[in-house]
C-alpha cells in the first residue's frame, strides 16, 4: 500500500489532527458516554437485559435470520446483477445502469410505498376475480421489500470489486477454458473479498434498522430499542438492551471491514474491455431473464407508484404546499451535516491510507457506526446532549445534524479514500518539491484533484440524510419534523396519494442535487482545473 504524505494533502498538520479529532468525537464520544455511564451504575433489572430471553431473544433470533436471508440472496443476486451491468460500457442500457445504482439513494419507506401498494392493488384485484386474496404483511413481505432496496447496494459493492479483476488474468483464463468455467473458477474465487463485503454490509443493514419491518407490522430487535426507550426514556436501560445486539453487529463489522479495506486499497483499477468480459453461459439464460427483470423491477416500480398515486400536478404542488415548513427544515439539515461532514471526513481518508501499525484499528474505528442501530445512535446523542449546560445544542437542529454524522460521515471517508487512491502518485512528489508552503500545495495540487471526491461525497451525505429516520425520529426537537418524518407517520394511516406526493417531492429533491453535483463536476471543476494547469505550465 502506498504511503501518502500528509504535508501536501492537508493546510498543515495541525488541522489534519484538528479533523481527526473532530471526526473520532462525532462517531464514538456519544457511544463511549453512552457505554460508560451505563457500566458504571449496573443494576439488576439492566444486567438482566444482557441475556435476552423469551419475547426478546425471539426479536433477536428472528432479527438474525431475516438479516442472514437478505445479505445471501442479496449478494447472490447481486453478484448476477453486477455480472450484466458489467457489460453494459454504452448505449441506453449505461444509462439505465447508472440510474439502478442511483437507486441506493431512494429511502427505505418508498420502497414500502411502492411494494405494499403493488401487492395491495393485486389482492384487490384477485378478489374481484373471486381468487384467494394476499396479506402482504409479515416477515415475508418485509424480507422482500429489504431485499429490493438493498439490491442496488449489493450491485455497486461487487461492480466496484469487478473494476479490480487484472484483465490479463481474465483474458488468459478465457484461452485455456470456456467463459462459464471463467466465471465460475476465476471470477467468483477472486470477488470472494467483495462478496464477503456485501454480504457483512447487507446484513448489517438489515438487522441494524427497523423502518422497513415496522410498515409490515414486523417487530425486530432494533425496534424493541426504540421501544425500550419510548417506554422508559432511560438511555442507560437502553444501552444494556443493545448490548447483545452490538455483540453480533461489531464482529460482523470488523469482518467486514477487513474486506472492505482490501478492495478499496487496490493497488490499481481496471477498465476492461468490453471484448474481454466474459460473456454470460447459455445454462444462466434463466438467470438472465430472472436479473433483468429484477432491474426492471427495482427501478420502475417505484416510481411508477409514486407517479400514478401522485396524481395531477395540482395534488403534487398541493402536497409540496402542504409541507413546505418540513421540506425546508430536510434540506437545511442535510446541507448543513454535507457541508460539515467534510473537513473531517476528509482527514479521516487520508489517515486510512498511511502506512502504520494501527491502520487496521483506524479502518475498525472508522467502520464501527455502521454496526450501530439507528436507535441507538439517537438516544446516544441524546444521552451526551441533554444536560442543562448543552441545553443548546439538544434542543437545536444541531441534533439530527450530529445524528446523521455519526450514521454517515464514515460512508463519506470510504468515497474519499476511493478518490484519494486515483490520484496520480506524479503529483505528489512535484507537490513535495515545489510548494512554497504546505497551504500552497494543499490550495494548488491536492484541493483541485480531490473536488471531485467532495463532491461525491457531500452529495452522499446530503441524500442520505434528507432520508434518514431511525436516529432522527429521536433526536429531532419538539415542532421540528422533518418531511421523512412526516412521510413514515402518514404511511402508517394509509394515506397513499399525499405519502405519494412527499414522496416524489424528495426523490426530485434529491436527484436535482445530485444532477447539480455531476453538473458541476463535468464542467465546472474540469475546466477550473484545465485552466489552472495551463497557467502552471
Amino acid at each position: 500500500m502506498m504511503h501518502y504524505h500528509k504535508g501536501w494533502m492537508s493546510p498543515g498538520r495541525l488541522g489534519h489532527q484538528a479533523g481527526l479529532v473532530i471526526f473520532v468525537i462525532s462517531i464514538l464520544l456519544p457511544l463511549i458516554y453512552l457505554l460508560v455511564k451505563t457500566g458504571a451504575s449496573p443494576t439488576d433489572k439492566w444486567l438482566h437485559l444482557l441475556l435476552p430471553q423469551g419475547r426478546r431473544l425471539g426479536l433477536l433470533i428472528n432479527s438474525i435470520t431475516m438479516g442472514c436471508i437478505v445479505s445471501l440472496l442479496g449478494t447472490g443476486l447481486g453478484f448476477f446483477i453486477a455480472a450484466l451491468c458489467w457489460r453494459w460500457q454504452k448505449g441506453p442500457w449505461a444509462y439505465f445502469k447508472w440510474v439502478f445504482l442511483l437507486m441506493i439513494l431512494v429511502p427505505p419507506y418508498i420502497h414500502s410505498l411502492a411494494w405494499g401498494t403493488a401487492f395491495n392493488q393485486l389482492d384487490s384485484w384477485l378478489l374481484n376475480h373471486n381468487w384467494a386474496g394476499i396479506s402482504f404483511t409479515g416477515w415475508v413481505a418485509a424480507s422482500l421489500v429489504q431485499l429490493m432496496y438493498l439490491l442496488p447496494i449489493a450491485a455497486g459493492i461487487i461492480m466496484l470489486g469487478f473494476q479490480s479483476l487484472n484483465p490479463i488474468l481474465i483474458e488468459a483464463a478465457r484461452v485455456f477454458a470456456p467463459d462459464k468455467e471463467v466465471w465460475s473458477r476465476v471470477i467468483l474465487p477472486v470477488s470472494y473479498p467483495i462478496l464477503k463485503v456485501s454480504t457483512g454490509i447487507l446484513f448489517l443493514l438489515t438487522i441494524i434498522d427497523y423502518s422497513i419491518p415496522s410498515l409490515f407490522q414486523v417487530s425486530t430487535y432494533a425496534m424493541e430499542i426504540f421501544a425500550e426507550f419510548s417506554a422508559s426514556n432511560d438511555p442507560n436501560q437502553v444501552m444494556a438492551l443493545s448490548i447483545p445486539l452490538l455483540f453480533i453487529t461489531v464482529p460482523v463489522m470488523v469482518f467486514t471491514s477487513s474486506g472492505l479495506r482490501t478492495v478499496l486499497l487496490q493497488p490499481q483499477k481496471f477498465n476492461l474491455p468490453l471484448k474481454n468480459i466474459p460473456a454470460w453461459p447459455q445454462e444462466w439464460k434463466e438467470l438472465k431473464i430472472l436479473t433483468s427483470l429484477l432491474l426492471i423491477l427495482q427501478v420502475g416500480l417505484p416510481l411508477l407508484v409514486i407517479i400514478k398515486f401522485t396524481g395531477s400536478i395540482n395534488s403534487f404542488v398541493t402536497a409540496i404546499w402542504g409541507s413546505g415548513k418540513e421540506i425546508g427544515l430536510s434540506l437545511q439539515i442535510a446541507s448543513l451535516t454535507a457541508l460539515l461532514a467534510l473537513p473531517p471526513a476528509l482527514s479521516a481518508a487520508k489517515n486510512l491510507l498511511n502506512k502504520s501499525s494501527g491502520n487496521a484499528v483506524w479502518w475498525i474505528i472508522t467502520t464501527l457506526p455502521l454496526a450501530l442501530p439507528a436507535p441507538l445512535a439517537g438516544i446516544a446523542l441524546i444521552a451526551l446532549w441533554n444536560h442543562t449546560s448543552t441545553n443548546a445544542i439538544y434542543g437545536s437542529l444541531m441534533m439530527p445534524v450530529l445524528a446523521s454524522l455519526l450514521r454517515f460521515m464514515p460512508l463519506a471517508v470510504l468515497v474519499l479514500v476511493v478518490y484519494i487512491k486515483m490520484i496520480n502518485p506524479i503529483y505528489q512528489e512535484a507537490g513535495d518539491v515545489f510548494q512554497k508552503t504546505e497551504l500552497h500545495g494543499f490550495l494548488r495540487i491536492f484541493l483541485p484533484l480531490i473536488l471531485p471526491g467532495l463532491l461525491a461525497a457531500s452529495g452522499l451525505i446530503f441524500a442520505l440524510t434528507a432520508g434518514e429516520l431511525g436516529a432522527t425520529l429521536l433526536v429531532a426537537p419538539a415542532g421540528k419534523a422533518t418531511l421523512t418524518m412526516k412521510i413514515y407517520n402518514y404511511l402508517h394511516y394509509g394515506a397513499t396519494e399525499t405519502v405519494a406526493g412527499l414522496c416524489a417531492a424528495l426523490m426530485l429533491a434529491t436527484f436535482l442535487v445530485i444532477i447539480f453535483m455531476l453538473w458541476l463536476n463535468k464542467f465546472v471543476i474540469r475546466n477550473w482545473i484545465d485552466q489552472r494547469g495551463k497557467a502552471d505550465a
